[in-house]
């Protein structure tokens, strides 16, 4: 944020006031405020080179110290002309303003300097424009001797301004509620003006609706004052002025002096006043006659508003509103010096002799679009900034630049034929180890590594570990065993990067850190576990373990595999592989005779002898002719089976079925049973296996 400065060079102090931009309502804020008086003679002029001595008492201060800075000079320096011309093109304006404003002033165009902004376009009836221009004109001297003592202590001002103007950014800025809106009865518009009384000069800034209406500087301000109380008291000046911003007072109608000596008092600041009160009757009375506005308030400031009862004063004898900028009090309160505190927040309950150097600083900052802003600051004596500066120290810099680019290039070439020796040296130096090595000469260093490497592990291409951070994690949630009762833990955080392990959690007990440190110190990859010290919490403790992931020194059961060669074999870890559960079976009841008949061996027998003898042929009488779809080893016997208790297809029959009898007289279903048998072989008693041979015999 910019911080702007304004100085306020009077004739018996130094004001200075500290504003920086933000972002309130306002665009600004009030930060610092400081001011010092002159030294001064018998009559209240300032000593030669008091000026000089304050600011470098300011600066030790650092009260000087700023981004941007503006500087006023006194009006009576300065003279304001208002110049008409037929167009409104500022470029036309800036090319002849020259030759218009020679005719209007006393001394020589080429002795002076002059700042100028359009303030007003009329468009008139035929269509054309009239454009409206103030002209603040000042002499070089005056622009010379501010500069001058400004840059004796180090200070460079960006803008010079008019005094009489610059309170427009005062009560723009900061009193936008002062001006009311039309309609008024007598149809005119609404306009302000604004009196700061210094010490041997007033300030009468007359404002309008968004323009600067006239400027004026009086010759009458708080020295005439001083000097007409002191005359009529018949005390020094240096005693009534120390006085009089506690006992000045002016009588009016309702409030009179209560002793003599207020009564002398009124009637010597009157007659020191009559002048400037004359003028001011002028101005409004011209403010009616050629601007055709009616001026609503006149607002009071400067160090010599501070006589009691001068407002009513002034209003009377004027008839407009006069009311004191008591709105700077909320603005500088709280950082103005302590005894500028007790001496005016208690007497007048504002600060108004810090008005215009307040009105400089806002003008710094650039926030009023309404009142474009005077800067005296044109021609030789026109501010140098970043650009000027720039452009004045080109040929020095271009130059600098050039070295420092020509000694760059240097260095790099003088790196890049050392990196290069070396380079061909170290290749050098490993062809000769090579050819040691190997035996075979002018290898590249990649046939060359190849060829160790085969002749080290057998292989000729590169290896990767087949272990991911997803197998390390798994590892990892395998060695934090799960959360018992009286036993809660939490892992907060897990990182697994190509080298480096975290994990971080909390437990419910200390003694588990122990134990899940202990666990991980066995997962495989991870190795120098580092603990970090346990901190207690609220509900338990909080630790972190951190590791190296290396899983070449602690690979576990870690394979590799290897592209363009055989892998060699897993690594099986220590722990055995389960057994398979052993089958037990399970003994069917045996049938009865009138449900299923148990069959003999030889029965059995038959019928797989039955099954590789026996050729494809249950199907040739058939009608429907062989049956669709793949065929299965078991149709086969089925089919076979079939035909033997069929009579009409009893041809198909060998001689070896038709004389058992027994395969004959098979009841149905018994094909069905014969495959359960087979499966039910291994698990019958081999003692009722031969009486069932017996029993076959006999029949």
């Amino acid at each position: 944020m910019t911080k702007a400065v304004g100085i306020d060079f009077g004739q018996s102090s130094i004001h200075v006031t500290h504003v920086l931009q933000g972002k309130r309502e306002l665009g600004f804020e009030v930060v610092g405020y400081d001011t010092i008086q002159l030294e001064l003679d018998e009559l209240g002029r300032p000593l030669s080179g008091a000026t000089l001595k304050a600011l470098q008492a300011l600066k030790a201060r650092g009260s000087l110290e700023g981004d941007t800075h503006v500087v006023g000079l006194s009006g009576e320096d300065i003279t304001i002309k208002q110049l008409t011309f037929p167009y409104r093109d500022e470029k036309k304006i800036e090319q002849t303003i020259a030759f218009e404003l020679a005719d209007q002033i006393s001394f020589d165009i080429e002795d002076v300097v002059y700042s100028w902004k359009l303030t007003h376009v009329q468009l008139l009836d035929d269509g054309a424009e009239r454009a409206t221009v103030d002209v603040a004109v000042v002499k070089k001297e005056a622009i010379e001797n501010v500069l001058s003592v400004c840059h004796a202590v180090e200070l460079e001002p960006r803008l010079i301004e008019p005094s009489s103007t610059v309170l427009s950014h005062l009560y723009q800025t900061l009193s936008r509620h002062h001006i009311s809106t039309p309609p008024i009865e007598s149809g005119e518009a609404p306009a302000v003006l604004m009196l700061d009384i210094g010490a041997t000069t007033s300030d009468v800034c007359l404002l309008g609706s968004r323009r600067i209406l006239a400027a004026h500087t009086i010759r009458r301000g708080g020295r005439d004052m001083t000097m007409a109380i002191a005359k009529a008291l018949g005390r020094s000046f240096i005693e009534v002025e120390r006085q009089k911003s506690q006992h000045a007072f002016i009588e009016v109608a309702d409030r009179l002096g209560s002793i003599p000596e207020e009564k002398v008092t009124s009637d010597a600041i009157k007659g020191a006043l009559d002048p400037l009160v004359k003028r001011l009757r002028q101005i409004v009375h011209k403010a009616h006659r050629t601007h055709h506005v009616n001026i609503e308030r006149l607002i009071l400031t400067g160090g010599g508003s501070r006589v009691h009862n001068l407002e009513h004063y002034l209003q009377a004898e004027l008839n407009v509103h006069v009311e004191p900028f008591k709105e700077l009090r909320s603005w500088l309160s709280m950082v103005a010096p302590a005894a500028q505190t007790v001496a005016d927040a208690e007497a007048q309950g504002y600060f108004p002799q810090a008005a215009q150097s307040v009105a400089y600083a806002v003008s710094g900052l650039g926030l009023d679009n309404h009142f474009p802003t005077f800067n005296l600051r044109q021609g030789d004596y026109a501010w140098k900034g970043s650009l000027e500066f720039m452009r004045e120290r080109a040929p020095a810099l271009g130059l600098w630049l050039l070295s420092l680019f020509v000694l760059f290039m240097g260095i790099g070439i003088t790196k890049n034929r050392v990196l290069v020796k070396r380079h061909e040296d170290a290749k050098a130096q490993f062809q000769t180890l090579c050819q040691n090595i190997t035996g075979a000469p002018d290898l590249s260093p990649q046939t060359c590594l190849d060829s160790l490497r085969e002749k080290i592990d057998g292989t000729t291409g590169f290896q990767f570990p087949r272990t991911s951070a997803v197998d390390i994690y798994l590892d990892v949630a395998k060695a934090v065993p799960e959360d018992k009762e009286g036993e809660k833990r939490k892992v907060k955080e897990i990182v697994i990067s190509q080298e480096n392990f975290r994990l971080k959690g909390t437990v419910e007990q200390v003694e588990l850190v122990e134990s899940i440190f202990n666990n991980l110190n066995q997962v495989r990859c991870l190795t120098e576990l580092e603990k970090d010290k346990t901190r207690k919490l609220a509900d338990g403790y909080e630790f972190a373990i951190s590791a190296k992931i290396d899983c070449l020194a602690k690979p576990g059961d870690i394979e590799y595999e290897t592209v363009g060669s055989k892998p060699p074999p897993r690594a099986r870890s220590a722990k055995a592989s389960p057994k398979r559960p052993e089958r037990k079976s399970v003994k069917k009841p045996a049938l009865t005779k009138r449900t299923k008949p148990r069959k003999s061996l030889r029965e059995k027998k038959n019928i797989a002898d039955l099954k590789n003898r026996m050729p494809y042929e249950d199907d040739v009488n058939s009608k429907s002719g062989p049956p669709s779809g793949p065929r299965r080893p078991g149709d086969d016997v089925k089919s076979k089976l079939k035909a033997i208790r069929n009579p009409m297809i009893g041809s198909a029959l060998t001689p070896d079925i038709i004389s058992n009898p027994a395969l004959v007289d098979m009841p149905e279903g018994d094909e069905e049973e014969t495959e359960e048998v087979d499966e039910e072989v291994d698990a019958e008693d081999p003692s009722e296996e031969a009486a069932d041979g017996d029993k076959g015999e006999e029949e």
